[in-house]
């Protein structure tokens, strides 16, 4: 995966959806819609570490509080310093495990209670490292256990339609950065982002609350423009991946991966 370098605004990756209450993916600051900020992979948080006297990696300094504004959630990275505002304890587990909000299980309350984080940063680092340190840090100051589960249910595999893929390459200069906005409902555009998460967001929007994974197995980090209409007139959201983008969803029973919150503080411990 790439990285980021120092001085990157947090971006807002927001399509409206009946089933998460909040989770917000920022990296690039974007003109956005009310209903915005509700995707599956919560923040995408960019950072880098060091390793703690145990081994794990850690941010180089970081603290989490509570939060008790009625602020829009946002966030920032800039000059090495990371600044989380305002998010749920469900949408920093999101980020942290790359999974959507609606699978996440916990206290009723992981909804309601929100953080602001300040983080110490390096320049650049990758996505993954990235969680691993949210990890440890929700580890270390929320007390925060978890474990995993899987479910086999109906879902949806997004596979080849039967031709080619039609969808570009980011290009290789871009900066390796998931960037993906609903500007209004019906249109979606994404830069730099892998099958493997579009798919997933694309569960937001299949209407009946169903799983969607990337069945097609291509890498890469794509630009994507994606049109549908949501009334009875126009092409459905499933004509449209398959016209526009040359992927269609098939109905399968598929592993589902679930975050279990076993174990969390409401309150950060004191640093």
């Amino acid at each position: 995966m790439g990285g980021i370098r120092s001085g990157t605004p947090l971006a807002r990756f927001c399509p409206p959806s009946p089933f998460f209450r909040d989770n917000r993916l920022h990296v690039r600051r974007l003109p956005f819609v009310n209903a915005c900020m509700r995707a599956f992979p919560g923040l995408l948080l960019l950072a880098s570490g060091v390793l703690d006297a145990q081994g794990a990696v850690t941010f180089e300094a970081a603290y989490i509080q509570l939060d008790t504004s009625s602020d829009r959630p946002g966030g920032e990275y800039k000059n090495g310093r990371l600044i989380i505002h305002n998010h749920s304890l469900r949408s920093l587990v999101g980020a942290a495990y790359h999974v959507p909000n609606v699978n996440i299980q916990g206290p009723g309350w992981l909804d309601d209670v929100r953080f602001d984080i300040s983080a110490k940063t390096e320049p650049a680092v990758t996505e993954e490292a990235s969680r691993v340190m949210l990890q440890t840090l929700l580890s270390e100051q929320l007390k925060l256990e978890i474990h995993r589960e899987e479910k086999v249910e109906s879902a949806y595999s997004m596979v080849l339609a039967g031709g080619a893929l039609k969808l570009h390459e980011a290009p290789s200069d871009a900066e390796k950065i998931t960037n993906c906005s609903v500007m209004k409902r019906g249109e979606l555009t994404c830069s730099s982002v892998s099958l493997e998460s579009f798919a997933k967001f694309l569960g937001s929007f299949v209407g009946d609350g169903s799983a969607v994974r990337d069945g097609t197995g291509f890498k890469g980090q794509y630009e994507i423009h994606l049109t549908w209409t949501e009334g009875p007139s126009g092409p459905t959201l499933f004509e449209a991946l398959q016209k526009q983008l040359g992927l269609k969803l098939q109905g399968r029973k598929l592993q589902i991966e679930y975050i279990v919150v076993d174990h969390v503080e409401r309150v950060p411990l004191d640093r």
